[in-house]
């Protein structure tokens, strides 16, 4: 079995008369005999073709350490901020890491980032609602997410390019009817999200060994009206 030691501590906090709070938290996990599929490759006797053998073993060790902060402000009447902030870190203690040997000449991942996990991580918002005539609401909101890089091995060889998105949304709202507008991803960032390495010896047409990083396509900008109804 996989085990997880984790550490953490934290605060949860209200203030400037309940229009304030704040949710702040750091943690040290230590993470061991975990769980690794690794593609083994052989042969069969007489024959030239490479097969792969599909194995999971307890081979993993990980420390992870970071930072999580959200909260969120009403300076005004209808008038709500909020904000998120993430800080992961990782250190690889021991990995068999098959699919390295063919890109640094080694299976020895200690001492890499975790792939799949990026550092830094941030989100800001603002939301206001006001009513606009006899029972009836308006509302926008804005929010602003950052993901920073990420390695997609853990060679640590290749990483995505960090990626910062906008969403808006406004809208109406009368007796339980809403009514509202909204564009993800407004300036159409077109940044891959993340991906993932693999080692392709069994699909090698001319002889040599052969790798491939898999990404995951971005979601473009949409744009679209939603109705909902409480009753």
């Amino acid at each position: 079995q996989e085990r997880l030691d984790n550490f953490e501590v934290g605060i949860k906090s209200r203030f400037w008369h309940n229009r304030a709070s704040i949710r702040a938290s750091a943690y040290y996990d230590q993470y061991r005999n975990g769980q690794i599929s690794n593609s083994i490759p052989y042969y069969v006797t007489g024959s030239p073709t490479v097969n792969l053998l599909s194995v999971v073993q307890n081979i993993g060790a990980v420390d992870l350490k970071g930072v999580e902060i959200d909260g969120d402000l009403a300076p005004l009447p209808g008038l709500v901020l909020n904000g998120s902030f993430g800080l992961a870190d990782s250190e690889i203690k021991s990995y068999v890491c098959l699919e390295c040997q063919q890109e640094m000449g080694t299976t020895n991942a200690t001492g890499h980032r975790l792939a799949g996990a990026p550092k830094w991580v941030w989100t800001l918002g603002a939301a206001y609602e006001h009513e606009i005539a006899n029972d009836i609401t308006g509302n926008i909101r804005i929010d602003y997410r950052h993901r920073g890089s990420q390695y997609v091995d853990n060679a640590n060889l290749a990483k995505s390019q960090p990626d910062d998105q906008i969403d808006l949304r406004a809208g109406v709202k009368r007796h339980g009817l809403s009514v509202e507008a909204f564009v993800t991803n407004l300036f159409n960032e077109r940044t891959y999200i993340g991906g993932q390495a693999l080692d392709l010896i069994a699909l090698s047409t001319s002889g040599a060994y052969k790798n491939e990083i898999r990404l995951a396509l971005p979601e473009l900008r949409r744009v679209g009206i939603r109705a909902s109804i409480d009753f």
